[in-house]
Protein backbone atom coordinates (compact mmCIF):
# COMPACT_ATOMS: atom_id res chain seq x y z
CA UNK A 1 0.00 0.00 0.00
CA UNK A 2 1.32 3.42 -1.30
CA UNK A 3 1.09 5.92 2.08
CA UNK A 4 1.07 9.80 1.22
CA UNK A 5 0.96 12.50 3.82
CA UNK A 6 -0.67 15.93 3.10
CA UNK A 7 -0.88 19.53 4.90
CA UNK A 8 -4.43 20.83 5.49
CA UNK A 9 -3.79 23.22 2.54
CA UNK A 10 -3.05 20.22 0.60
CA UNK A 11 -5.65 18.41 1.35
CA UNK A 12 -7.99 21.22 0.96
CA UNK A 13 -6.63 22.31 -2.84
CA UNK A 14 -6.83 18.15 -4.10
CA UNK A 15 -10.53 17.01 -2.11
CA UNK A 16 -13.91 18.86 -1.96
CA UNK A 17 -15.67 17.93 0.54
CA UNK A 18 -19.36 16.99 0.05
CA UNK A 19 -22.09 18.57 2.84
CA UNK A 20 -23.61 15.95 5.42
CA UNK A 21 -27.37 15.42 4.67
CA UNK A 22 -29.63 17.27 7.08
CA UNK A 23 -33.28 18.01 6.76
CA UNK A 24 -32.67 21.79 7.44
CA UNK A 25 -31.60 22.85 3.87
CA UNK A 26 -29.79 25.52 5.84
CA UNK A 27 -27.49 23.06 7.27
CA UNK A 28 -24.10 22.91 5.70
CA UNK A 29 -21.86 21.19 8.06
CA UNK A 30 -20.00 18.81 6.43
CA UNK A 31 -19.37 16.38 9.23
CA UNK A 32 -20.77 13.18 9.44
CA UNK A 33 -21.84 11.70 12.28
CA UNK A 34 -21.06 7.73 12.33
CA UNK A 35 -24.06 5.75 14.26
CA UNK A 36 -23.70 2.22 13.26
CA UNK A 37 -27.37 2.03 12.27
CA UNK A 38 -27.66 1.36 8.90
CA UNK A 39 -31.27 3.31 8.52
CA UNK A 40 -29.52 6.28 9.81
CA UNK A 41 -29.04 8.71 6.66
CA UNK A 42 -25.57 9.87 7.49
CA UNK A 43 -24.40 6.17 8.18
CA UNK A 44 -25.74 5.24 5.07
CA UNK A 45 -23.69 7.70 3.10
CA UNK A 46 -20.59 7.11 5.19
CA UNK A 47 -21.05 3.47 4.08
CA UNK A 48 -21.93 4.18 0.40
CA UNK A 49 -18.65 6.69 0.46
CA UNK A 50 -16.18 3.94 2.29
CA UNK A 51 -16.84 1.21 -0.67
CA UNK A 52 -16.17 4.65 -3.34
CA UNK A 53 -12.94 5.29 -1.49
CA UNK A 54 -14.38 9.09 -0.96
CA UNK A 55 -14.63 8.53 3.00
CA UNK A 56 -12.22 10.17 5.71
CA UNK A 57 -11.99 9.56 9.27
CA UNK A 58 -10.42 12.31 11.99
CA UNK A 59 -9.15 10.41 14.61
CA UNK A 60 -7.76 11.85 18.17
CA UNK A 61 -4.02 12.82 18.07
CA UNK A 62 -1.76 14.36 20.76
CA UNK A 63 0.10 17.53 20.68
CA UNK A 64 3.12 17.89 19.14
CA UNK A 65 6.42 18.30 21.03
CA UNK A 66 6.01 22.33 20.38
CA UNK A 67 2.49 22.25 22.49
CA UNK A 68 0.88 22.82 18.53
CA UNK A 69 -2.85 21.06 18.58
CA UNK A 70 -2.16 18.39 16.36
CA UNK A 71 -5.57 17.27 13.85
CA UNK A 72 -5.01 13.92 11.51
CA UNK A 73 -7.33 13.20 9.77
CA UNK A 74 -6.67 9.25 7.66
CA UNK A 75 -8.55 8.37 4.24
CA UNK A 76 -11.11 5.30 4.78
CA UNK A 77 -13.20 4.71 7.75
CA UNK A 78 -11.62 3.66 10.69
CA UNK A 79 -13.19 3.06 14.04
CA UNK A 80 -10.62 3.20 17.02
CA UNK A 81 -10.17 6.74 17.96
CA UNK A 82 -12.59 8.36 15.65
CA UNK A 83 -14.13 12.32 16.09
CA UNK A 84 -15.47 12.26 13.20
CA UNK A 85 -16.02 11.56 9.34
CA UNK A 86 -16.06 13.17 6.14
CA UNK A 87 -17.08 13.09 3.00
CA UNK A 88 -15.25 13.93 -0.28
CA UNK A 89 -16.38 14.38 -4.24
CA UNK A 90 -12.78 12.77 -5.30
CA UNK A 91 -12.02 9.23 -4.78
CA UNK A 92 -8.85 8.12 -2.86
CA UNK A 93 -6.78 5.80 -5.58
CA UNK A 94 -6.64 1.95 -4.89
CA UNK A 95 -3.91 0.72 -2.34
CA UNK A 96 -3.41 4.39 -1.04
CA UNK A 97 -3.73 5.40 2.46
CA UNK A 98 -3.58 9.49 2.55
CA UNK A 99 -2.79 10.87 5.97
CA UNK A 100 -3.73 14.42 6.42
CA UNK A 101 -1.89 16.27 9.39
CA UNK A 102 -3.17 19.75 10.53
CA UNK A 103 -0.84 21.46 13.30
CA UNK A 104 -2.73 24.75 14.85
CA UNK A 105 -1.16 26.69 17.23
CA UNK A 106 -2.81 27.06 20.91
CA UNK A 107 -3.81 30.52 21.73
Amino acid sequence: MKNIELTQEEFDAQFTLVPAPSDNPEHIDRLYDWYDNPDDMHTAECLTASAEGRLWTEVDAEDDDEGNMVFITLSGYHHVNRLRHYVTVERVPPNTQIIVIDRMERC
